[in-house]
């Protein structure tokens, strides 16, 4: 497996970071800046949240809170960036961002106050100001993108969509654009059947994306590789510095400090909701009608070497029942409601949330949600220095995931990330 961390020249250690600008942009056009207040920073991403979210903490004897507005104007205009990463835009955490709240304020010394600003994407302002009632009507990345350009005018963000091959047709009840997008990406489905649609903001821009196209990488080449071993060290062999032992931050940014495990896999709550096996009836109102459907969790995994539940397993349990009835558009008597494809998405929904972990690593600033890496466990057994690297591998926990959530840390000494994998296939059978 191909390891591409060393194309990253990091200056000193795993962890460092650069604040290039973090500015207070007031209501009424006035600009501050207050990089030399932050004590901590906190920006979140979610495989299954429209928007980013953030906190920043402040030690403050500027008194910022006073000349904050209450009208909802104010702004952060912050970029963050990995000291040796790539001057590329996807290297960054930037933007403009919404102060909507204040909290946990503390005096921490003679004039001085600690607090807490909460911070979101800009468009999710935009999203609480506005009801949506209209009907609509295309091919679901069609209406996503004019929803994001009508409802989001000041957007400048890119979008990544990945083609549906179905049209919808939905009346708005005074949802939130959100709830709008959300969902023409449940009943979205693409040219090869896949239905497991998500609408997600990253490093990259809005994202309307297939759990088919997030998962078909390169095997050799995973956006990175996470394992468990010790921090590395060098020795110095020329110079002053010549017999001084020195860390190799390329090597420790791949170290995972600490892992917690949520589920291994759960094979009564995946079967409870739908995710193994599904027996769908269909009134069709117009026809008059009743049509069942059985559906299976599909028997392959996307990039791993094995499903994560087995044939065997599937076709010992019974089917549960749903009951859905069929809608149509009068006007061309075309089914709207796609119960076609109900069954594969709540399968390959639940799947992919069955089989979890959460990991902290050193911080880096191009780490986003969407992106599959490669985990290698080591086994929890005594081991012999002459044994095979291939049984050394946990292979229980190791195999590909996706970054499904994360959280970017940011203190005064350095950057660390916690970040929840997902994976819906296993290297075990």
């Amino acid at each position: 497996m191909a390891d591409n961390t060393n194309i990253y020249d990091f200056a000193n250690q795993a962890g460092e970071f650069d604040i290039e600008h973090f500015e207070l942009l007031l209501a009424q056009g006035e600009g501050i800046d207050v990089k030399q207040q932050i004590d901590s920073i906190r920006i979140y991403e979610d495989i299954y949240a429209p928007f980013i979210t953030g906190t920043v903490i402040f030690r403050d004897t500027l008194d910022i809170p006073s000349v904050i507005g209450r009208g909802g104007k104010d702004l952060l205009d912050i970029s963050l960036k990995t000291k040796g990463l790539k001057d590329e835009k996807i290297n960054r955490i930037s933007g403009l961002f919404y102060l909507y709240k204040f909290s946990e304020r503390e005096m921490v010394g003679h004039k001085m106050q600690k607090y807490a600003f909460h911070f979101v994407s800009i468009e999710m302002m935009f999203d609480f100001k506005r009801n949506v009632s209209r009907a609509f009507r295309g091919s679901p990345e069609e209406i996503i993108e004019k929803i994001v350009k009508k409802y989001y005018p000041e957007t400048e963000k890119e979008l990544n969509f990945d083609s549906s091959s179905n049209q919808i047709k939905f009346i708005s009840n005074f949802w939130s654009p959100s709830q709008c997008i959300n969902y023409a990406s449940k009943t979205a489905v693409s040219s090869s059947g896949d239905a497991s649609y998500t609408f997600f903001e990253n490093r990259e821009g809005f994202n309307f994306k297939t759990l088919d196209t997030m998962f078909n990488i390169d095997k050799d080449k995973p956006f990175q590789i996470f394992k468990e071993n010790d921090f590395s060290t060098n020795i110095v062999t020329e110079g002053p510095l010549a017999g001084v032992t020195e860390r190799d931050p390329n090597k420790d940014v791949q170290i995972v400090q600490n892992v917690r495990v949520d589920t291994v896999y759960d094979f009564i709550d995946v079967y409870s909701i739908y995710g193994l096996k599904s027996r769908m009836t269909s009134y069709d109102l117009l026809k008059k009608t009743i049509s069942t459907k059985t559906v299976s969790a599909r028997d392959g995994s996307r990039i791993n070497d094995h499903p994560l539940f087995s044939k065997e397993l599937i076709d010992s349990v019974d089917p549960l029942s749903m009951y859905i009835p069929k809608h149509y558009d009068v006007t061309d008597t075309g089914n709207v409601t796609n119960s076609k494809f109900v069954q594969s998405r709540l399968s390959d929904m639940r799947i992919i949330n069955s089989s979890k972990i959460e990991i902290d690593v050193f911080g880096r600033t191009d780490y986003t949600v969407g992106k599959v890496i490669y985990y290698a466990s080591n086994k929890k057994t005594s081991l012999n220095v002459q044994d095979d690297p291939d049984n050394v591998i946990d292979k229980l926990y190791s195999g590909y995931y996706l970054i499904t959530a994360i959280s970017h840390s940011f203190t005064r000494k350095q950057h660390l990330c916690t970040i929840e994998l997902s994976k819906e296939g296993s290297m075990v059978k």
